[in-house]
């Protein structure tokens, strides 16, 4: 496996120094039904232990933040040792559920461990991404473009693989565009470039994204498929395509003592081929932008928004809302709270108050170079990790990071590990991608502790 970086943003760098620890229990009162155990499956006897816990075989895969397959992935289970194959699939037989899951890349820079799970089909994201390809993509609009340029700027997204945005402001060539680096393939990829002309009420401002006033066309190319060598492309743009300009509306709340970051709005054409054309770092809540109402060429189009919040001690937060409206108002969107309370015992046992009901548990090392973990859990304390079945062995005395995310739109466990895995959108966007379904992390200020000896 060739080596795995994770890449920065405004919270990769928090999501980065999180790690998570199996072994986690929770502290509340188990259910009063005898026959129920704490994760909703039937006991199928009155025993303790394995004899008390359905078996079951596992039929799983291992992905990576861009939900790409991690081949030779290490994935253990009660002591049982297995590999991801080529495609990030792998197989454990005779399993007894609930059951607690570790998977560590196969250079032991990163693993996590999913707690309580009970489904026999685990999707397990490791929350990094994989060293990209190096290519290019340069081109020209056609057709339905104001040669003039005035007030305009126009986006070129590349789809059909990982998305990547290009920004043409108001120029004398602004019509040519690239080189745009591919940086997320897999080669071969199949793309498309996805244009759209806009007016802005500052032309002056070519920085970042400002606000658009109107829409003038868009077009979409014809698919390329890329093999790692500069590539070029071009778009041709029609005016018919544009049928009017709509209007997203709402406000953003925070949790108190946070400060707006930033909002952004993007509209999506197909999977991964999202484009931005706003965005907003200003400390208004208020949302008011206006979006291209776009004709059947466009297919069915549907947009996004992601804000993004500080707090006190370092504390970060970030939400999405996917699948709005050109027209959609009265929305709002309500930045998560972080998880409070962090304590981290001498004898290696961890607690916080959670505010969702999956948390993101993070460690990482405070000085030296060494694995960063993480565990993935609905309980709200859990023990130092174990990962020596995949190959990890932290030794004693070590100083260590300790921080806590709270994983909005999450209702369980379960749902972390159902297909897609957390690699959408809670990683996703630590990677600079746009996110395909509600969601959000709030992340804790970190302790600072030593691993137990």
């Amino acid at each position: 496996m060739t080596r795995l970086r994770a890449l920065c943003s405004f919270v990769s760098s928090v999501l980065l120094s999180t790690a998570f620890a199996p072994g986690c229990e929770p502290i509340e009162d188990p259910p009063a039904d005898p026959d129920t155990s704490p994760t909703g499956v039937p006991d199928t006897s009155e025993a303790e232990g394995d004899a008390a816990r359905t078996r079951i075989d596992l039929a799983g895969r291992v992905i990576d933040g861009y939900g790409q397959p991690l081949a030779g992935a290490i994935v253990a289970v009660d002591g049982a040792t297995t590999t991801a194959d080529g495609d990030g699939r792998f197989t454990l037989g005779g399993v007894a559920a609930p059951y607690d899951i570790l998977v560590a890349t196969d250079d032991g820079f990163f693993a996590v461990a999913y707690l309580s799970v009970t489904r026999a089909d685990p999707t397990l994201t490791v929350p990094m991404g994989t060293d990209p390809i190096d290519t290019s993509i340069d081109g020209e609009l056609a057709g339905d473009v104001d040669d003039d340029g005035a007030n305009r700027a126009s986006i070129i997204a590349v789809g059909e693989g990982f998305g990547f945005t290009g920004l043409r402001n108001a120029t004398a060539d602004w019509k040519r565009f690239g080189p745009l680096f591919a940086k997320h393939w897999q080669v071969p990829a199949e793309v498309r470039l996805y244009a759209l002309q806009w007016q802005v009420a500052t032309p002056e401002v070519v920085s970042h994204l400002p606000a658009p006033t109107t829409f003038s066309a868009f077009g979409i190319s014809s698919p390329l498929e890329l093999d790692g060598e500069p590539t070029a492309m071009s778009v041709s743009l029609s005016s018919a395509a544009i049928l009017g300009t709509g209007r997203i509306r709402g406000t953003v709340t925070l949790p108190a003592g946070y400060t707006l970051g930033f909002k952004q709005h993007w509209v999506s054409f197909a999977p991964n081929a999202d484009m931005v054309f706003y965005f907003d770092d200003s400390p208004d809540l208020a949302i008011d932008v206006n979006t291209p109402r776009l004709g059947a060429v466009a297919g069915d189009p549907r947009f996004g928004l992601e804000v993004a919040a500080s707090g006190p001690a370092g504390a970060t937060a970030w939400v999405a809302r996917t699948g709005l409206a050109y027209d959609a108002t009265g929305l709002t969107v309500a930045v998560p709270p972080p998880p409070t309370d962090l304590v981290a015992g001498a004898a290696g046992v961890f607690g916080w108050t959670p505010t969702s009901p999956v948390s993101l548990v993070g460690l990482r090392p405070s000085e030296a170079v060494g694995p960063t973990l993480w565990v993935v859990t609905g309980a709200d304390t859990c023990t130092w990790p174990d990962f020596s079945a995949v190959g990890i062995d932290i030794a004693p005395g070590r100083g260590y990071r300790f921080g806590v995310a709270a994983m909005s739109g999450l209702a369980d466990v379960e749902e972390a590990t159902a297909a897609g895995g957390i690699a959408d959108p809670w990683v996703r966007f630590t990677l600079g991608m746009r996110a395909e379904r509600d969601g959000g992390l709030s992340f804790s200020d970190e302790v600072v502790f030593v691993t137990p000896r």
